[in-house]
């Protein structure tokens, strides 16, 4: 176990190594609707749409200083990334 899992652990919480072994909230989390590549890529689209949609209008309500910004920021730059990534991955273009 790693120091920092060590001292995870000591603060109650779930350390890395494990939430690397497996999505602690995988069964919860999980769209039931995503039974393959092309559902799938739906999703990750339909989710990316959303904080695209959130991050548009926070920013044209002049929100950018509310403290969900950088989190709907992180969620949109992360989602675009294993779109493409996903894409890519299935011989789509990025």
């Amino acid at each position: 176990m790693s120091d920092l899992d060590k001292k995870m652990a000591e603060a109650g919480m779930m350390p890395v190594s494990i939430m690397l072994e497996k999505i602690p909230l995988g069964n919860f989390m999980a769209n039931t609707a995503v039974t393959d590549l092309e559902s799938f890529e739906e999703w990750i689209q339909m989710r990316r749409e959303e904080f695209l949609r959130m991050q548009a209008k926070m920013e044209l309500s002049g929100q950018k200083d509310y403290d969900l910004y950088e989190w709907v920021i992180a969620h949109n730059a992360v989602l675009s990334e294993v779109l493409a990534n996903f894409k890519q991955a299935t011989g789509r273009k990025p």
